[in-house]
């Protein structure tokens, strides 16, 4: 409990001293927020073991995901055996770079993901929601998935503004 307390304090503190103005929950491909580097992650030390369970979505990931072959944002994500899933995007934190989902095992090695997450203006006021759905296939020895994605903007009122679809590619990241 001390540590997400910790962590709410941390981005609170972190969203008032940027000043940066609000974008969307997730990402607003709008182009201000859109990430321009993709980060290279530092290589796992030998011996890393690369899964928990061979076939299971449940654990740390390094997602991509990109619409026409281009970079959409990367994140952390991370999924839960009761079914729930947390994603921490890598675009400005004023943008709204957290989001919340909910999946299912459809099949073997197939995950169906319900994804949402708030959208907001330059001044920070809500604009609406995104939905982000997916349909995910785990590698046979679960360090990886992929998968197409569909990810819709919605106003206040529920009307659709704009609809993206991609890929989604994730590498596990598990404990030493």
């Amino acid at each position: 409990m001390k540590n997400i307390l910790l962590i709410a304090a941390t981005a609170a503190i972190a969203l008032l001293i940027s000043g940066n103005s609000a974008k969307a929950g997730c990402y607003e491909p709008s182009g201000q927020s859109k990430p321009t580097v993709l980060p290279v992650m530092p290589k796992l030390p030998a011996g890393f073991p690369a899964a928990a369970t061979p076939g299971s979505i449940v654990g740390l990931w390094h997602t991509t995901h990109t619409v026409g072959g281009q970079l959409f944002f990367e994140s952390f994500e991370q999924w839960h055996s009761d079914g729930t899933e947390f994603e921490f995007a890598n675009i400005p934190p004023a943008s709204g770079d957290i989001c919340l989902g909910a999946w299912t095992k459809t099949s073997k090695d197939v995950i169906e993901l319900y994804h949402v997450g708030w959208t907001f203006d330059a001044n920070g006021n809500s604009t609406g929601t995104l939905v982000l759905t997916a349909t995910d296939k785990v590698s046979a020895k679960g360090d990886s998935f992929s998968g197409p994605f569909t990810a819709k903007f919605f106003d206040t009122k529920g009307k659709l503004l704009k609809e993206l679809k991609g890929e989604t590619t994730a590498v596990r990241i598990a404990a030493p």
